[in-house]
């Protein structure tokens, strides 16, 4: 009955008529290999995949198989089903967050490594690109003398056209966002 709720089936019955609908690639891929593992006489199977519900929504499974071991035949088969979706999405979390404890791991070292601000800035903007996933960045210092924000490194540009940037305050979104005190 868990399975057929976690499957959004009314039944066993209707669960077992829409296997098709229930299998992603993932899970006919995962299927085959069970399959071979079978054939393999290998008693127990265990993997993580992906299925959908009868409304289409799709969530990770734990699946666990096994073969009592007097069974000649297939006839009787142990199937464990599992929903992992929330483990999954927290084990994701931590992945992001262990991700960005390194960034700005890097960031530290490269202060306290040198004292050449430029280096510290290239740094900085390179965990930017990772860390945000964004194509290119580029770091504007504020100059207080000419009250403008000045191009002071960069990556992922396609031209250098960028590095003859120089902005008032209030101009464009980082003017904007510096005059403001704030993410525009």
């Amino acid at each position: 009955e868990v399975t057929v709720s976690m499957y959004e089936a009314t039944s066993k019955v209707e669960l077992l008529h829409s296997l098709s609908q229930v299998f992603t690639e993932d899970a006919y891929e995962n299927f085959l290999r069970e399959l071979m593992a079978f054939w393999n006489k290998k008693p127990i199977y265990s993997s993580e995949t992906t299925n959908r519900t009868l409304t289409g929504k799709e969530f990770q499974i734990l699946l666990s198989t096994g073969l009592p071991p007097d069974v000649k035949d297939f006839s009787r088969v142990l199937v464990s089903v599992e929903d992992i979706t929330e483990r999954k999405k927290a084990e994701e979390k931590i992945k992001h967050q262990v991700e960005n404890l390194a960034a700005l791991r890097a960031v530290d070292l490269a202060i306290s490594a040198s004292m050449e601000l430029h280096h510290t800035l290239r740094v900085l903007v390179n965990q930017a690109n990772q860390q945000l996933g964004v194509d290119a960045a580029s770091i504007l210092l504020f100059d207080p003398e000419t009250q403008t924000l000045n191009y002071a490194t960069g990556s992922g540009f396609m031209t250098k056209a960028v590095e003859n940037t120089r902005l008032r305050l209030g101009e464009s979104y980082a003017g904007r966002a510096a005059h403001e005190r704030r993410i525009i």
